[in-house]
């Protein structure tokens, strides 16, 4: 089971998620005279992509419901946020689940700009990659790829973020929800489904991933 890290790679973190767009933008802006040639066009086109975003921009809510009207059209990338945007809801979820300011648009430009997207966005987010999301602000982890390891850590009013198969069918895609414990037998899951208007409880961890197959788990913890 392995415990929070970070990256070996540079990465960019949005620290002040709650700041106006002006202010994001100048985080990056101010980091760019220390990138190459090739990070700084791929930064250029984030910060289009977070303007965008920054006009829809969602700061209060827990996200349901990805192909919801309000969510959908958010750039994920060079993609959006009803075909791919799973992975930045669970982590913008997450932030909100553990009492900590977010932003879905600045989380969606941090992913870009520290390529955690699989294919632009097109494929979604790596699995892995969101640890170093998690570390970056303040949130110590323990993650796994054994369902059995991930049950060893439910704690009443633990945070999980899954990562797992739709079903054994690679083809048939994946899925990023944020899990709410609220007891042994009531499992709070937000974003469940594309069309979800409220959390869905489960009576355990494996049923949330039914005949799905887990990528990557994680429990996480915020740093005191």
């Amino acid at each position: 089971m392995a415990k929070s890290h970070l990256s070996k790679n540079k990465y960019l973190c949005i620290f002040n998620q709650s700041g106006t767009a002006e202010a994001v933008r100048g985080q990056v802006l101010g980091a760019l005279s220390k990138w190459n040639i090739i990070k700084k066009i791929r930064s250029k086109i984030a910060l289009k992509h977070y303007d965008f975003n920054a006009a829809r921009d969602i700061t209060r809510e827990i996200v349901n419901g990805q192909s919801n009207e309000q969510y959908a059209k958010i750039k994920v990338g060079l993609s959006n946020m009803s075909n791919s945007g799973c992975g930045v809801i669970a982590a913008y979820n997450a932030l909100k689940l553990l009492g900590k300011e977010a932003s879905l648009a600045a989380v969606a430009l941090e992913f870009e700009l520290n390529r955690m997207f699989f294919l632009f966005g097109f494929f979604g987010t790596k699995p892995k990659r969101i640890g170093d999301f998690f570390s970056k602000h303040s949130v110590d982890f323990e993650s796994t790829k054994s369902m059995d390891e991930l049950c060893q850590l439910i704690f009443p009013g633990r945070v999980f973020v899954l990562a797992f198969w739709n079903s054994g069918k690679i083809f048939d895609g994946a899925h990023f929800v944020t899990v709410k414990c609220e007891n042994h037998r009531r499992f709070v899951v937000y974003n469940a489904f594309s069309n979800s208007k409220t959390g869905k409880p489960y009576p355990s961890l494996p049923a949330v991933i039914g005949e799905g197959r887990l990528i990557r788990g994680y429990c996480l913890k915020e740093r005191k």
